[in-house]
């Protein structure tokens, strides 16, 4: 095993790191505005589409959520991305590199000894010092797009749980340890691949690229990029061999990664080099019988209390020619391959644009001109480094009409063809200063260069490239991607911290830490902010949505809290996985204020009087109000001194879980006694003495000192089933009907309260309440604001108590055709048949322990059970025919009424003893999930036999089973 070290200094890291995105991306007719991603040093994003900026150094973004466009100080950007890219047009185009790293596409127009010019579809004609020319290349050669992203998660998807990656337009991200994702990027076996990655805290990752599919199978002769005590590494292992190479050491303040892999996965040749196109290490170790892989894969290390979050943000995959770059800065032997992959001898001279010939120079005379189309990669001798280039600039603006060759006369030279220059007056180089911010910029074309960012008007940036006598122009659309400076930003704060808390404006397209700025009343009727990276506070359209979260950062990205609210919803409703969502819920149903709560989310502190069919009258201190409709009520507190509850998540389920009979007539209240006893029923009325409830068709009077809570059931999943789908017509009608711009403020108590926003000062945020009226929050005081037109909506997602109705889960059915019933494996059976005691629909009292010496058959069913109603019978008649007086039928009935009952039992004209499971507990025990379900049991009072389901095989295998049963001695 061989070992080899490359430490590269850490600004020349840093240097490489914030090199660009090498775009493959470009469209002659460029769209008039196109869709890009800021994002912000601090950890912040902004999503819109790039504007006139005012400033000098600031980049303006139109984004729906801002009522202007943000001017974002280009100091505080880490790096803009272009979500819908095109690819370019890449017929007859070169690319010329520059000893300064930047990149120009285009077509050679002219070059002599002094200046070169390209004409690029994205700035036009450039002109620069041929001096500052390290090579050039035919973008033919360069190698075939075979794949770009990320885009979606079809083509990157988790190794382990779907949301342990955060997938957006253009990027994945992971905040969890020890995850891993498996890309779909259609790697060649000879490859070049460019990517970023970047990281809020810990640089700690590995990339694998030749990778199997399966991520349990371990990679074998995948190429691995690890990090290694804070070093990146390069480790190639096939069988017991491997190869190793140490590739740079990070800064501690460094936080992104962009790098180019040369990978021949046959040949076993890997290497890394920098964007601008510098070799930083190459290893080589081949692999007999490994066959090459089109995967990659990712995984995250970073430890989970970190609390920082990993993203790749880009991904190029492209074939390789086998050409390596140079491992030096200045190349001092030129070097030219023709078309055919083929050296040609000799040196670059000038073009003969006419002709399209480049002229080739062999020890100083001039030899053959060769078609710029025949030459595949061209490097230019060079001793000259980017400092002595501003004086080159300098010396060719004092000539003016100077031939070609003739700018040192002591100096013999070859027979130039005539410089195009010759009648051109040249601009001096104006060179960018140390202290000005250097950024580096991306265009469709795959133009890349380095330099400052000027302005942005009508449609075009202005942009001063390092070392070019003049800015350049292009078109806004055409920008692809921008990587920021290496510094890090520093803002001074532009409000008091004690008047406005740092906090974070969450949309569906930003999150910008900063801060609510000052308003006072006026026509202005939603919020200000004044981000960290703005040059001035921009207010909020009446028509955005989101929420400002005041205090630290969530350990994951706010995109996926989210999603986690719509996957517990999902959640909610598969009867697997909802009795413990809502167990988890149960601590915050112990409210310990007196007052009402809002389906908005608001808590009015105040005494309940009275409740009527119309809604509920109340006396408060804090509101004129004193009556609230039942639409608008979430629940009520009576009294705080209730006792802690201990329900099981089974019963919490079946609290929640209505017969499909009452689908029409459901409860629509849950009430909860002093000590923590539950009823469901209908409220009809409250005063202070005595609460009327309807249960089952029947009033009953509870006095109201024994009840703590009143919650409102609004929520039933099956209405929303039930509800036809809108018409495009009436999803606009209800966009129309949208109220007003609201905010809904949560204290750090958890209290709410709804309000449209007029003015902010001295810390308060105030405006008026159609409940409260007037209202005053101190910004101090609170842990979330949520805004928009519909904050109810927002407020009711965020709850963790989500009291949502579901009807019994629907019996399994069988084809007639089909086997039918089949005896359950349940490990029931074999087992001492659960106790219980119910009572009899005749009155009696029926428990199972006093039937011992009996075979008993318990048969679990309900009315609205068609195979339940149909098997019946047939149980009743095989019970009568095989075990006479030594068998008893019992027929339990899962949560009916006595009149729905007897109505059923008229039907099916049996004589078993029915009984009546009112709460389903008796079906639980018994594991009665899906009904009709049919137990036996012996007299030793154990579980011989479990049926579930009906059908005609079903009949015969219980007789089977129960003659077997009463035969067993």
């Amino acid at each position: 095993m061989e070992f080899r070290q490359l430490w590269i200094a850490a600004f020349v890291l840093i240097s490489s790191c914030c090199s660009s995105f090498c775009s493959p991306f470009y469209s002659p007719a460029f769209a008039v505005e196109s869709d890009v991603r800021v994002r912000l040093k601090n950890g912040g994003f902004v999503a819109g589409q790039l504007a006139a900026n005012s400033g000098e150094g600031n980049v303006a973004i139109r984004s729906d959520m801002f009522a202007a466009p943000l001017e974002l100080d280009v100091r505080a950007i880490r790096s803009i991305d272009q979500l819908d890219r095109n690819q370019p047009n890449e017929s007859m185009m070169q690319t010329f590199l520059l000893s300064s790293g930047s990149s120009i596409t285009g077509e050679l127009v002219a070059m002599d000894d002094q200046r070169v010019v390209v004409k690029s579809p994205s700035l036009g004609e450039v002109s620069f010092s041929r001096a500052l020319l390290r090579e050039f290349s035919d973008s033919r050669f360069e190698g075939r797009l075979v794949y770009s992203g990320p885009r979606t998660g079809a083509d990157w998807k988790s190794a382990d749980k779907p949301d342990d990656w955060l997938f957006e337009a253009g990027s994945i991200s992971t905040s969890k340890s020890s995850v891993s994702v498996i890309g779909d990027v259609n790697l060649p076996d000879k490859s070049q691949v460019q990517f970023s990655l970047s990281w809020s805290k810990t640089p700690d990752f590995a990339l694998y690229l030749g990778c199997p599919e399966d991520p349990k199978v371990q990679s074998n002769a995948a190429l691995c990029l690890e990090i290694w005590d804070g070093v990146l590494t390069m480790v190639r292992e096939v069988g017991q061999n491997a190869e190793i190479a140490m590739v740079s050491e990070f800064a501690p303040e460094n936080n992104r990664l962009n790098l180019v892999v040369y990978l021949d996965q046959v040949a076993g040749i890997a290497a890394v080099a920098t964007p601008t196109g510098k070799l930083l290490e190459r290893i080589e170790l081949k692999a007999d019988k490994v066959a090459p892989s089109r995967f990659v894969k990712l995984v995250s290390q970073v430890q989970d209390n970190s609390q920082s979050v990993f993203r790749l943000e880009r991904f190029e995959v492209r074939e390789w020619d086998g050409h390596l770059p140079s491992a030096s800065d200045v190349v001092v032997n030129g070097q030219i391959i023709g078309a055919d992959g083929q050296a040609i001898a000799g040196t670059i001279g000038n073009f003969n644009p006419e002709t399209g010939e480049l002229q080739i120079l062999r020890d100083g005379e001039e030899t053959r001109g060769v078609k710029i189309s025949e030459i595949r990669r061209a490097q230019f001798q060079s001793n000259e480094t980017s400092d002595t280039v501003a004086k080159s600039n300098e010396a060719a603006a004092s000539e003016t009409k100077t031939p070609a060759g003739a700018a040192n006369e002591d100096v013999a030279k070859p027979k130039l063809i005539p410089s195009p220059f010759e009648d051109a007056k040249k601009s001096p180089a104006k060179p960018v200063t140390v202290k000005d911010t250097l950024i580096e910029i991306e265009l469709q074309d795959r133009s890349r260069l380095t330099g400052k960012w000027l302005s942005s008007k009508e449609g075009r940036v202005s942009f001063e490239v390092a070392e070019m006598g003049k800015p350049v122009s292009f078109e806004v659309s055409s920008l692809v991607g921008l990587v920021g400076s290496a510094e890090p930003f520093e803002v001074a704060s532009k409000v008091p911290v004690s008047l406005a808390p740092k906090g974070r404006l969450i949309g569906s397209n930003c999150e910008l830490p900063g801060t609510l700025a000052v308003h006072e009343l006026g026509d202005l009727k939603t919020l200000l902010w004044m981000a960290d990276s703005f040059a001035g506070p921009v207010a909020l359209t009446k028509s955005s949505e989101g929420k400002v979260e005041f205090g630290s950062r969530p350990t994951t990205p706010t995109t996926r809290n989210r999603q986690a609210v719509d996957a517990q919803a999902l959640l909610l409703r598969q009867r697997a996985q909802r009795s413990a969502a809502l167990a988890n819920a149960m601590p915050r149903t112990r409210r310990l204020t007196i007052g009402l709560e809002l389906r908005t989310g608001d808590v009015v502190e105040g005494k309940v009087t009275s409740i009527n069919e119309k809604g509920v009258t109340f006396e408060s201190a804090s509101t004129t109000t004193k009556f609230v409709p039942h639409a608008n009520l979430e629940a009520v507190t009576l009294r705080p001194n209730r006792d802690a509850v201990n329900e099981t998540p089974q019963k919490l389920e079946r609290l929640m879980t209505v017969p499909r009979s009452m689908k029409a007539d459901p409860p629509t209240h849950l009430f909860v006694s002093t000590n923590g006893d539950y009823l469901r029923g209908r409220l009809v009325s409250l005063d202070a003495n005595k609460t009327v409830v309807e249960v089952r068709l029947e009033n009953v009077e509870i006095p109201t000192e024994q009840l703590a809570q009143i919650y409102w059931l609004h929520d039933r999943e099956w209405e929303k089933d039930d509800k036809p789908a809108k018409t495009e017509d009436e999803v606009d009608d209800a966009a129309n009907e949208k109220s007003e711009f609201q905010v809904h403020v949560i204290r750090k108590d958890g209290r709410g309260l709804t309000f449209a926003p007029e003015s902010l000062n001295e810390g308060k945020l105030a405006g008026t309440s159609q409940i409260l009226g007037h209202c005053e929050q101190p910004l101090a005081e609170l842990q979330t604001i949520l805004f928009g037109c519909d904050v109810g909506k927002q407020a009711r997602e965020l709850k963790k108590e989500l009291w949502k109705l579901s009807l019994a889960q629907l019996p399994k059915v069988y084809q007639e055709d089909e086997a039918g019933a089949g005896e359950s494996q349940s490990p029931l059976v074999g087992k001492p048949a659960p106790e219980f005691q119910l009572e009899a629909i005749d009155g009696s009292t029926f428990k199972l322990s006093q039937q011992a010496g009996k075979v008993i058959v318990l048969d679990f069913w309900a009315s609205w059970c068609g195979p339940c109603m149909k098997s019946m019978p047939e149980v009743d008649r095989v019970v009568k025919e095989v075990g006479g007086d030594q068998v008893e039928l019992v027929a339990v009935n899962l949560q009916e009424g006595k009149e729905r009952i007897n109505t059923a039992l008229g039907r099916l004209a049996i004589t078993a003893n029915v009984l009546m499971d009112i709460d389903g507990e008796v079906a639980q025990q018994y594991e009665a999930n899906a009904i009709p379900q049919t137990v036996i049991v012996d007299r030793n009072g154990n579980i011989t036999h479990l049926f579930v389901g009906g059908g005609p095989k079903f009949v015969e295998q219980f007789a089977t089973a129960l003659k077997a049963t009463i035969e067993a001695k």
